[in-house]
């Protein structure tokens, strides 16, 4: 695999003219293993038609643009929830028998045969470069002298269908520019908003601040420097995965390269506290665990002292070993339990209240990625071709624990035992076809002490007494996964925050990771008594990934805001909470020292602060964050520093 034409002009073999038509058979539905690829016999020579899965398809003459062709006009538009395929045929006269060199790539899945013998695969694993171009992949082939045949079968990625193809000339004139529209990464601040129009209606407007360039490193942002940067967390690579030859437990607290799910801080008393989820390398892998560190609050400006003894610890441990996230989930039984939970301040007291999920299989079922009974067509083990979109399917053990905690000996610790409400089941049913025996949890949960046993005031207050909100997740008819304006169901509810203005009606700004609704935060209004926000919209405030949203003590409204990229974290104030007039970078990184692992890839490599919430203390604006899925840190805005002019 090569990447630009310098690299590959001394490899280029040969001589042939390249077809300036393309014959495509196009299109047929792609389901996995049911419809495999044609009998390579069946490839050697042009078919009159073709018929896969009960469809019929005649041979359509298309032109390729710098030997790329968008399958748009047969597939429809991306992104793609369903794989499609087709065949192309291209035909290759040659004067005498000769090797050349063939190049091509596809968005996203090809292989190629040359007179029936197949010359590329990329089917376990798809295209591995982006975007697609004849320089992806070059094979050197041995052509005979007269008529030669090259078949390709394509199949769909889920934002793009594009293949590309050529010949040695081709190659040679070094044309690898994409046919498709510039990346909304490589626009600037005017095309991107020309590109994706506000909606009018949209509750929320942003003051775009001159010199804003989305481009930049710091989106050319004034910075707020009064703002003070802390490290709660910085992590240790582990050994601990059971299946790699680890122990199944984890070294120490500092041990772990996925830190992540950020949960809302909690203060309580003369304390602040952060909590987040912590698996040794993989984004919610088996025996993921619950970290916190602890600060203390020392005087009313909402200064925070977090280098204390004993400031970080473990108030959820691992449930079963720790082991490695798998792209594909054993078939014999469901290891993948993580812990889940965050303190909450019930009554006037303190308790972690917890629970157990494991991600095991897929579904092709957009409307539900909760755990239920499946129809068998829609479960998978794992992503492929077929299913290339499927949402991972997170299974509730039915298992809550609780636990509570106090300050003593100037340390936060447990003042309880962990009750759990019930032993976890022996097996779920994930089809109605398949029952799956579960991975027994390990101590202190396999061991604990049932809720029934706890003394009656804890028991009413965990099961319901009143909590203390602290950040507010926005509420959808449809749940987890809303609709917005425009109708695509893409609204993610809990990568969205909310604030009251003034006037007391409540505003949502969420993420929307529907392609079409490019890099900007969509938002919705609500009446106090309303229960649910209606469909949002697309508003002019840059930003692609989980916000925070809240009040000052002074009734002025916050936001606080990503770039797409993960990388910048700014805050934008409002008087009103309509126009956002005041905006500050608060913190640009780009972390370098990055460990892979599963599901990391989003968020990941090159990236920084990410999944902000944020909570007032005293006389400052307190906001916990991880960094590049990895480390953790924590932010303080003196609330006196937002009245300067901006």
């Amino acid at each position: 695999m090569t990447d630009n034409a310098q690299d590959i002009t001394g490899k280029v073999k040969g001589n042939v003219a390249f077809p300036k038509e393309w014959i495509v058979f196009a299109p047929f539905p792609f389901e996995g293993g049911e419809n495999p690829e044609l009998p390579e016999e069946n490839l050697t020579d042009i078919p009159e038609k073709m018929t896969i899965a009960g469809q019929r398809a005649v041979p359509a003459k298309v032109k390729p643009t710098r030997s790329q062709y968008n399958f748009s006009p047969f597939f429809g538009d991306p992104p793609y929830d369903d794989a499609q395929m087709a065949y192309v045929f291209l035909p290759l006269e040659s004067d005498a028998e000769q090797e050349v060199t063939l190049g091509m790539g596809a968005d996203w899945y090809l292989q190629a045969w040359l007179n029936g013998t197949r010359i590329l695969n990329t089917m376990p694993d798809g295209n591995n470069s982006s975007p697609a171009a004849i320089n992806n992949y070059l094979i050197d082939v041995q052509l005979k002298k007269g008529r030669n045949v090259l078949a390709l079968r394509f199949i769909n990625g889920v934002n793009g269908a594009v293949v590309a193809a050529g010949g040695p000339e081709e190659l040679r004139a070094g044309d690898f520019i994409s046919i498709m529209p510039p990346l909304d990464k490589e626009l600037d601040a005017e095309a991107l908003m020309e590109r994706y129009p506000a909606d009018p209606q949209a509750p929320i407007k942003w003051r775009v601040p001159e010199g804003f360039d989305p481009r930049a490193d710091g989106l050319g942002l004034p910075a707020m420097n009064e703002a003070e940067h802390f490290e709660l967390l910085n992590c240790i690579p582990s050994k601990a995965p059971l299946d790699e030859g680890g122990t199944g437990k984890y070294e120490s607290l500092r041990h772990g390269t996925w830190n992540h799910n950020i949960a809302p801080l909690v203060p309580f008393k003369d304390r602040l506290i952060g909590v987040w989820q912590n698996h040794a390398l993989d984004e919610n892998g088996p025996g993921g665990r619950v970290l916190a560190r602890v600060g203390k609050i020392i005087n009313d400006s909402g200064e925070v002292d977090w280098n204390r003894e004993g400031s970080l610890i473990e108030p959820a441990p691992a449930p079963v070993p720790v082991r490695r996230r798998k792209e594909h989930s054993d078939h014999d039984a469901i290891r993948g339990a993580k812990a889940n939970g965050t303190f909450q301040i019930i009554g006037d007291r303190l308790f972690f209240c917890g629970s157990f999920t494991a991600l095991h299989g897929v579904t092709t079922d957009a409307s539900s990625r909760k755990g239920q009974v499946f129809p068998v067509e829609h479960f998978r083990f794992g992503r492929g071709p077929d299913a290339p979109r499927a949402g991972f399917v997170r299974w509730d053990l039915g298992v809550r624990f609780y636990q509570e905690w106090a300050v003593k000996d100037d340390r936060l610790q447990p003042v309880s035992p962990l009750y759990k409400d019930n032993e976890q089941p022996e097996e779920i049913q994930l089809t109605p076809e398949l029952t799956l025996p579960l991975e027994p949890l390990v101590p202190p949960y396999s061991d604990a002490p049932l809720l029934s046993e706890a003394p009656q005031d804890f028991q009413d207050l965990v099961l319901g007494g009143d909590r203390k909100e602290f950040s507010r997740v926005p509420r959808f008819p449809e749940g987890g996964r809303a609709v917005d304006a425009e109708g695509h169901q893409q609204i993610a509810a809990g990568h969205g925050s909310t604030y009251r203005r003034p006037d007391g009606a409540w505003v949502a700004v969420v993420e929307n990771k529907a392609s079409q609704a490019g890099p900007f935060y969509y938002s919705a209004e609500k009446a106090e008594d309303e229960p649910f926000f209606p469909p949002p919209r697309r508003s002019n405030l840059f930003g692609g990934v989980k916000p925070a949203a809240g009040e000052l003590p002074d009734e002025r409204d916050y936001i606080i805001c990503n770039s797409p990229n993960r990388r910048n974290m700014y805050l934008l104030i409002s008087e009103h909470g309509r126009q956002f007039n005041q905006t500050w970078l608060l913190r640009h990184e780009r972390l370098s020292d990055y460990t892979p692992g599963s599901m990391k890839s989003e968020g990941g490599p090159g990236s920084g602060p990410q999944y902000f919430k944020a909570e007032v203390v005293g006389e400052s604006l307190w906001i916990i964050y991880s960094i590049s899925k990895e480390h953790v840190g924590a932010t303080r805005v003196p609330i006196s520093s937002l009245s300067k002019p901006n």
